[in-house]
Order: C-alpha cells, then sequence, then structure tokens
C-alpha cells in the first residue's frame, strides 16, 4: 500500500474530510490531496505530525511504500552531503587554507564521485587488512 493510501485510510478512519486534516496540522487542502493521490510526500516534519495526529507509528505510515524510503534515503544523504560541505568551507575559511573551502564547494557537486572512491578506498583497506 502506497503512502497515499495509508495517509487516505487514517483519514477516512476518522471521519475527516482532507480539508479538516489540513485545518488540524496546519497544511493547505491541496497538500493533503497530493499526499493521499502520491503526487508529493510530506517532508518529515509533516510526517511526524501526520503519525501523531492519527495516533499511529511511523512505521505505519510508510511500511511498504519503497519509493518513499529510497526519496528519505537520498534526501538524507543530501543532507550529509550539504553539511560536510559546510563544515569543510568553515574550516577552509578559519584556517585560510584555499585546498579546504575548495573540497566544501566541489563536495555537493560530486558527492556520488566522493562516495565511490571512498568506499574503493575502505574496500582496498578492508581486503589488505583480511589478508593480514
Amino acid at each position: 500500500m502506497s503512502l497515499g493510501q495509508q495517509l487516505k485510510k487514517f483519514r477516512e478512519s476518522q471521519n475527516l474530510s482532507q480539508e479538516d486534516v489540513a485545518k488540524k496540522i496546519g497544511v493547505t487542502r491541496q497538500a493533503v490531496y497530493k499526499w493521499e493521490n502520491d503526487k508529493s510526500y510530506p517532508d518529515i516534519d509533516n510526517l511526524i505530525i501526520l503519525s501523531e495526529f492519527y495516533n499511529v507509528t511511523l512505521d505505519d505510515l510508510i511500511k511498504g511504500n519503497d519509493s518513499f524510503k529510497k526519496k528519505i534515503k537520498i534526501d538524507d544523504e543530501n543532507y550529509v552531503s550539504f553539511y560536510i560541505s559546510f563544515i569543510l568551507i568553515f574550516v577552509g575559511i578559519c584556517i585560510k587554507s584555499s585546498l579546504i573551502f575548495g573540497l566544501g564547494i566541489l563536495l555537493p557537486i560530486f558527492y556520488d564521485s566522493f562516495k565511490k572512491m571512498i568506499s574503493s578506498i575502505i574496500g582496498e583497506f578492508k581486503s589488505i587488512t583480511k589478508g593480514n
């Protein structure tokens, strides 16, 4: 069952309209409509509010919805990239290192390449240490 179907099921089980839900959680009726018809997904803050409003766990809301789980994972990776970049830029400015500053600027652009490179290095390290 998709996230939209889950949300609609929980709303209807409480005999609420989309307008009722929208007013109670502070979003537009159109947002609720889009969520229930899988045209968009609520952000994590709204998911938490919805789970509390319907008195269900987050797991109950997203269980079985692989596309939404993948979206959450991708968003989490993008945030990691952003925070690491921010830290590198800040450190680069503080210690006046153009190399570190440059890495902070380039990381979001080349995040997938950096991730593959680091995974490869870790894999090589593991294979070397297993051999000893």
